[in-house]
């Protein structure tokens, strides 16, 4: 099949009940049904692989053409020698996920950010407090790609999740498909992580941390995140597979950062969705994990439906990480952490 570009994150609801091939279950649509990005065409003849994993060419590069040879000194892609003049505000979690999380409130709750005062634990900031000069117009305008995938997919994967962990009685809730390019999330991500150090965010030891491990550069880093380089081998995006219950976790209208340290390196960025953890490594990690998954399938105990994430890359093999709420249907939903 001629593998296609998938931009943006599309979606469908109302789908099949999941699909068994092979003795094995699979989620989402068959390879006859119309693709959910849209098209109009067949799945199989679009995003759909022979293994029923989801497929998209290699998004474009963020910059591409003739670089500018200027190096900004306050653009931490300074490295690159492709800046502009000017420099931006930059909102590293990026400012439409900001509004999402504020929800109806005038102001964020930050937590462990390296520059709150004292011994706070959070702080009521509000969004533009978030925004830091870390990067020239050129780069920061180009980023724009990214932040719409990434807004998209944390709006509806919360959406999601809190439809799913709130709904009361045995009667079904609505199968829902999002299809996603598995590399421009894994760039965002990156993009995330990356500008939560450059902004002074992260205190390791006590001391501000200013970069990922040895053997990890700002100029491999800048080429793969605006010019699309290959990254090196294990290095990218994981999915972790929890012993405990990752739907009974988190907030859902929350996006939480950690780190895997050796020392004082920084090993991986980890990002939890409410109660989904999904982390950046420059090494394969210590704990079970799925390299690059094709999909996040959330479920709920004593229920046949799912709430499917896509991601597709550009061969086919990326199987998916399913996570499960152990809170069947009669459960009581409205306790805490719900409440």
């Amino acid at each position: 099949m001629k593998v296609r570009n998938l931009d943006g994150v599309s979606r469908v609801s109302g789908v099949r009940q999941p699909i068994t091939a092979g003795g094995v279950r699979y989620y989402g649509v068959g390879r006859r049904d119309l693709c959910p990005c849209g098209s109009r065409r067949h799945a199989h003849n679009c995003h759909l692989a022979s293994d029923l994993t989801w497929v998209a060419a290699s998004p474009p590069p963020l910059l591409t053409g003739e670089r500018t040879e200027y190096s900004n000194p306050q653009c931490y892609a300074r490295c690159t020698a492709d800046c502009s003049e000017d420099m931006t505000r930059e909102h590293w979690m990026g400012k439409e996920v900001l509004k999402l999380i504020r929800d109806e409130d005038s102001v964020i709750e930050i937590g462990n950010a390296a520059w709150l005062p004292g011994a706070a634990d959070s702080l009521p900031v509000g969004i533009n407090s978030l925004a830091s000069w870390i990067l020239c117009r050129r780069h920061n305008h180009a980023l724009s790609r990214l932040d719409a995938v990434g807004t998209r997919f944390y709006q509806l994967f919360r959406d999601d999740q809190r439809d799913l962990s709130y709904h009361e009685g045995s009667g079904p809730f609505a199968n829902t498909l999002t299809l996603a390019n598995g590399a421009d999330f894994e760039r965002w991500m990156l993009k995330v992580l990356w500008g939560a150090i450059e902004a002074g965010t992260i205190r390791i030891h006590g001391e501000k941390a200013y970069r990922f491990r040895l053997g990890v550069t700002r100029e491999q880093l800048a080429e793969i995140l605006w010019r699309g380089a290959p990254w090196p081998r294990s290095w990218g995006l994981y999915a972790l597979i929890e012993p405990h219950d990752p739907m009974r976790s988190n907030k859902f209208n929350s996006v939480t950062l950690r780190w895997a340290l050796a020392g004082s390196e920084i090993l991986a960025g980890f990002m939890r969705f409410g109660h989904i953890e999904l982390c950046i490594s420059f090494e394969t990690p210590p704990v079970p994990a799925i390299f690059r998954p094709g999909g996040l399938v959330l479920r709920r105990a004593g229920f046949e439906n799912w709430k499917l994430f896509g991601l597709a890359w550009p061969e086919e093999g990326h199987g998916p990480l399913v996570a499960e709420s152990q809170v069947g249907p009669d459960g009581d939903v409205h306790q805490p952490p719900f409440s």
